[in-house]
């Protein structure tokens, strides 16, 4: 049976740090923890949870908090969750689901949970910036991180992409295309989606053309509330692209053109948001503004561990660039190509 000078072995340090490691204490960088509990896990060794948090008086517990089981189902938050969990990996922390519906109130009975189970810290994603599932993380006093959400307290960060830069590059490239006429689908409530939309005009207002609302529709980053804005807007007035705050509601979007007899990108041109894997298999494969999840949610963790540690002491802010990800929806070329801001164009895959 493994012992923890075993452990201490393999992993190359003194018994002391193993037991520091186990025990929760800061001391001790996060590069050295997850070499002990690597070896812990190599060996089979499993130190006593119950006593360990009885000496350390710490749960070792987060809280990951999603809008609801929809939430969970959408490709981008997942993209967040398994950055998060990578990141946790190895550090002694255990992350723990917490689904907070809305429309029954359960969330309520989750807050209570991160009380009841001593959560010592949570990453909340996809909520905006007035759901009252944000506003109770703030109330909480609980350090936490946010994907995608803006608020002010002093235990809470947040890290976001680049929305206003990522949205202006998706129209900028419209433009260049010679498009004047760019509907716009917008997403539903917060931060981002205001963002995505002053992106929108001010790429506009940059080409001259002045803001029409006759093309924007607002719809709830749905396929079918995609498709039932598209639908909105050819009922009233006639555009020649369409650029949408969601890849599935620019998936919408696209099946709605194609019901009404439009050829795509011949037509309509059409771009998303998000680059979620469904992205480059749609046919015309989409163009859109590609958002690193996995890479936002490393972040997530990082900020959050590094507070916890003590390796930093007041809210920290963090945006993450976007790309602008050329394919054939809108009639570009036979490759699929990438910009980033600053960046020159470079092949990122095979002719589809």
């Amino acid at each position: 049976m493994p012992t923890l000078r075993d452990v201490a072995r393999k992993a190359g340090v003194s018994v002391s740090t193993v037991s520091h490691v186990f025990n929760g204490y800061r001391d001790i960088p996060v590069v050295t923890r997850k070499k002990v509990w690597e070896a812990a896990r190599e060996l089979d060794y499993h130190p006593n949870a119950f006593a360990r948090n009885l000496v350390s008086r710490r749960s070792h517990l987060l809280g990951l908090v999603v809008p609801g089981r929809a939430g969970m189902r959408h490709p981008f938050l997942y993209a967040v969750i398994c950055g998060v969990a990578e990141e946790i990996a190895g550090t002694g922390f255990g992350l723990t689901l917490s689904v907070a519906e809305e429309v029954d109130h359960s969330w309520r009975e989750e807050v209570n949970r991160w009380k009841e189970q001593r959560f010592e810290g949570l990453i909340a994603m996809g909520f905006a910036e007035d759901h009252p599932v944000a506003k109770a993380i703030i109330e909480s006093g609980i350090p936490a991180m946010l994907v995608d959400t803006i608020l002010e307290g002093p235990r809470v960060s947040w890290v976001k992409s680049n929305d206003t830069e990522g949205a202006a590059a998706a129209v900028r490239h419209l433009l260049s295309l010679g498009h004047r006429r760019i509907a716009y689908i917008h997403g539903l409530g917060g931060q981002i989606c205001q963002e995505r939309l002053d992106g929108y005009r001010l790429a506009l207002s940059e080409a001259g053309i002045p803001f029409d609302p006759q093309l924007v529709e607002v719809a709830d980053f749905t396929k079918p509330g995609g498709y039932k804005a598209m639908n909105r807007i050819l009922s009233r007035t006639i555009p020649t692209a369409v650029f949408a705050a969601s890849d599935m509601m620019a998936f919408g979007a696209m099946e709605c053109l194609r019901d009404r007899g439009l050829r795509l990108p011949d037509d309509m041109a059409v771009v998303g948001f998000d680059d979620i894997d469904a992205a480059s298999h749609v046919t015309p494969a989409l163009t859109t503004v590609r958002q690193f999840g996995d890479r936002m949610g490393r972040e997530a963790a990082r900020t959050l561990l590094d507070f916890l540690d003590g390796r930093i002491d007041k809210p920290h802010s963090t945006l993450v660039r976007t790309e602008l990800v050329i394919r054939r929806s809108c009639g570009y070329s036979s490759k699929s190509r990438s910009i980033a801001s600053g960046l020159s164009v470079q092949d990122t895959a095979a002719a589809e």
